[in-house]
């Protein structure tokens, strides 16, 4: 009966290891086949004592040992079962074979004697391996997804940096410059330019307006993403009040909500850039700017009667770069072409949305 005993519990579905706890060496009294199926053991084991069958992994050392013997100690005092969360224990296939990962979910259950002392314990496991191993994947493929967050939140500041950098050149560092050249013009007139002096308070108001529109909103595009007809308007009053210089203008666009708000920004930008450029080194008497719209496109040309300069030996400025900057962002082109004594002239190409 006891060898038929034997049999039907070494066929049990689960994995149950039974060890004599009537002393501290746990020898192991029975197995099922399937436990030792996932321990990768034969059934020489039976007799021996489990810690010696059963060695921690050196990765792993003693974790799995001490907790084991702990919960075997707490087993045999208090008589109840004891179960576990999820626990490492590396497995291998013998002596000098390497160890593998695996991950148990253990309990203990006490076998009482005659006299009520814990004469064996049923030790359980689930094998949970493979669920473990995957969950390890999930979490490093999550890892994986927060560094990529991480990394487009820090592409994104850099690109934000970028874009107040430009702003601050472009848009406040031309109003500042222009009106340093009013004011420099005012100066040698006698008496005083007062149209002049009056011009270039205004754009330092407007300046300091855009300062502020900077540091509360990390933008200062929100007259010219309203109004792109209007603001280069104004622009173009600015650059002809001192009367040194003309403007031959042509803006033909549609209806401006058919044009997507950066775009309307990066042209009045880079407008803007050129006609300070020109202002600062050409010593222009006319420039021409026209802006038409067709085909889902905005095209626009800006050329002066400047001095010009050569292409291979003009290092080329924050300004020109901020513009091709602009443009590429926008899947645009633009060709920028001077000689000496033949004005610049500025061709750009910039899809008016990016529907």
């Amino acid at each position: 009966m006891k060898e038929l005993s034997s049999e039907i519990f070494r066929l049990l579905p689960g994995c149950f290891l039974v060890v004599d706890a009537r002393d501290t060496s746990y020898r192991i009294v029975e197995a099922t086949d399937a436990y030792l199926a996932v321990a990768r053991r034969g059934r020489e084991i039976i007799g021996r004592p489990l810690f010696d069958v059963f060695p921690d992994s050196v990765e792993n050392r003693n974790e799995g040992v001490v907790k084991l013997r702990a919960s075997f100690e707490k087993v045999v005092e208090t008589k109840q079962s004891d179960e576990w969360d999820v626990q490492r224990y590396d497995t291998n296939a013998g002596d000098d074979q390497p160890f593998e990962p695996g991950f148990w979910r253990p309990s203990n259950i006490p076998i009482l004697g005659k006299e009520g002392n814990v004469e064996c314990i049923i030790h359980s496991v689930v094998d949970v391996t493979s669920e473990a191993s995957l969950l390890r994947k999930l979490r490093s493929k999550d890892k994986k997804v927060q560094q990529q967050i991480a990394d487009a939140i820090s592409t994104t500041q850099e690109i934000e940096r970028m874009e107040i950098g430009r702003d601050l050149h472009d848009n406040i560092n031309q109003l500042l410059i222009t009106s340093r050249l009013y004011l420099g013009k005012a100066l040698t007139k006698a008496p005083v330019s007062a149209s002049l002096v009056k011009g270039a308070y205004e754009l330092i108001e407007k300046a300091i307006e855009e300062i502020r529109n900077v540091s509360t909103a990390l933008s200062s595009t929100s007259q010219d993403e309203e109004n792109l007809i209007a603001s280069l308007e104004d622009l173009v009053a600015q650059v002809v009040n001192d009367g040194s210089i003309t403007v031959e203008k042509a803006f033909e666009l549609p209806d401006e909500s058919l044009i997507e708000a950066k775009v309307k920004v990066a042209i009045f930008r880079i407008i803007q850039e050129q006609f300070t450029n020109i202002l600062k080194h050409a010593d222009a008497k006319k420039i021409v700017v026209r802006l038409a719209f067709s085909d889902n496109h905005l095209r626009l040309f800006i050329s002066d009667d400047g001095k010009g300069f050569l292409m291979n030996e003009r290092k080329q400025g924050l300004g020109f770069q901020n513009m091709k900057t602009r443009v590429a962002m926008m899947d645009g082109t633009i060709t920028i072409n001077s000689s000496p004594g033949d004005g610049c002239t500025i061709e750009v190409n910039l899809p008016a949305s990016s529907r």
